[in-house]
């Protein structure tokens, strides 16, 4: 699921989606509950429904109600990412804020570089281009650090994005 998530490979999210909802109707494991409502939100948002974006944070929420927090950075930077899409900055801000921090409170360095990468985006929406790029900078060190290829290209082109647009 996640990686499909992240990959932009809408059919199949939708596969495994259906396929955890599957699962759970068999055996209702609560936990999982809320991981699949948060992923069935992400797929709403990513298919242009505007109401999914709330949707996606009830499920964080109850993630982190029930202490369920594996790739919960993750979770909120998609947040981040689907109220920067509705022009919601200030939410999007919060959401990439309370990423960053669950991130580094678990030690989860794997999502670091793709965590700068969203917040440099909500910094260059929101005009401020130098710290945007040199947090992107830094994003793109981390990512090669850990060898993190896909998080390296996102950024990669982000930064390439950033610096056409500004000659």
């Amino acid at each position: 699921l996640p990686i499909s998530l992240e990959t932009g490979d809408l059919d199949a999210l939708e596969i495994f989606t259906e396929r955890l909802r599957r699962n759970l109707e068999r055996e209702r494991i609560s936990r999982w509950v809320s991981v699949e409502r948060y992923f069935s939100a992400c797929l709403r948002e990513l298919r242009g429904d505007p109401r999914a974006v709330e949707d996606i944070r009830a499920a964080i929420d109850e993630l982190i109600e029930c202490r369920f927090l594996m790739r919960i950075g993750s979770y909120l930077a998609f947040l981040a990412r689907a109220y920067l899409r509705q022009g919601r900055i200030a939410q999007a801000r919060d959401a990439i804020t309370r990423a960053i921090d669950y991130q580094e409170r678990q030690g989860e360095r794997w999502c670091r570089s793709e965590l700068q990468r969203v917040n440099a985006s909500i910094l260059l929406e929101d005009g401020e281009t130098v710290r945007a790029e040199k947090l992107l900078k830094e994003a793109l060190a981390e990512a090669r650090a850990i060898g993190a290829l896909t998080f390296a290209l996102r950024i990669a082109t982000d930064l390439a994005a950033h610096w056409a647009a500004t000659d």
